[in-house]
């Protein structure tokens, strides 16, 4: 279903934010490091196109994993159930595409080349956007040894009594801010239970597979918005947003993740990313 929202920054605007199936308690523990916010680290975003119904996916979900276990906090994982693989059937109806997704999938033309792939800071690697699995280590490491173009402070805060959110970013730029600049808020959230098919078990069906990152929908639109106004650049500019987690989504498994990349032509390359900690740890 479509659940509306609005936030403040400059202006009030309206943005769709989908919900999905009920999600059960925790099942991922929660030991990787809470994430630094306003180094001058550059960081990564991997985003990780999957579907339940794809056996190789798991396989390449391992590899997310073990990437962030390595980096920690350096690289941000989202995980976008999209495409055919992603669409609920009869026998199994949790359905985890979100309009976010869908509009990605969609501009990048991620699934009908098949799945698993990913893109990693929706740039070219070895002139390749669209990235299988053998490839994410190398493309990981080499944009984490760049400089970051802009620094990213990520503050969230969540009202458990109306469920609203509230995220703000603090862009501070290194290189020449540009008036192409984007930023998003998405929200993710961990252990979702539901059916997973995996090729690399003797019994292929996993009923009880566990979904982490996954992509919920966006406080802002999938694309976000503006960072700066024609003819107001500056060096340092804060945006805040606002919106409503809808009941069916726990907030002890969700996080905001703040997207900034520059909108050039049809180019989206993601300059610097920040993830926050489980809603529910945020005073």
């Amino acid at each position: 279903m479509k659940i509306f929202y609005y936030f403040f920054s400059i202006f009030a605007l309206l943005f769709i934010i989908e919900g999905c199936d009920v999600i059960e308690p925790p099942y991922k523990e929660n030991n990787i490091p809470t994430p630094s916010r306003g180094t001058n680290q550059q960081k990564v975003l991997l985003e990780d196109f999957t579907g339940f119904l794809c056996g190789n996916c798991p396989t390449a979900s391992k590899e997310a994993d073990r990437l962030k276990k390595i980096y920690q906090d350096r690289l941000v994982l989202i995980r976008i159930h999209a495409g055919p693989l992603a669409t609920p059937n009869s026998s199994h109806t949790l359905d985890l595409r979100t309009q976010t997704g869908n509009e990605l999938d969609a501009y990048f033309g991620v699934t009908p080349g098949g799945i698993p792939r990913a893109l990693i800071n929706r740039r070219k690697w070895n002139n390749n956007l669209i990235l299988t699995r053998g490839n994410w280590a190398a493309c990981v490491d080499s944009f984490l040894k760049e400089p970051a173009p802009a620094l990213l402070i990520l503050s969230t805060q969540y009202n458990s009594t109306t469920r609203q959110i509230t995220a703000t970013a603090t862009i501070d730029s290194i290189q020449a801010p540009s008036v192409e600049d984007h930023i998003s808020f998405y929200v993710i959230e961990d252990s979702i239970i539901g059916y997973q098919k995996d090729y690399s078990l003797a019994n292929q069906n996993i009923y009880n597979y566990v979904h982490n990152e996954t992509l919920r929908g966006s406080l802002n639109g999938t694309w976000g918005q503006p960072v700066f106004e024609e003819g107001n650049i500056s060096k340092r500019k804060t945006i805040t947003v606002r919106g409503i987690l809808p009941p069916e989504w726990k907030a002890h498994h969700c996080k905001i993740v703040a997207i900034l990349y520059r909108k050039k032509d049809t180019s989206r390359q993601v300059l610097q990313v920040e993830q926050s900690k489980y809603l529910s740890n945020i005073p």
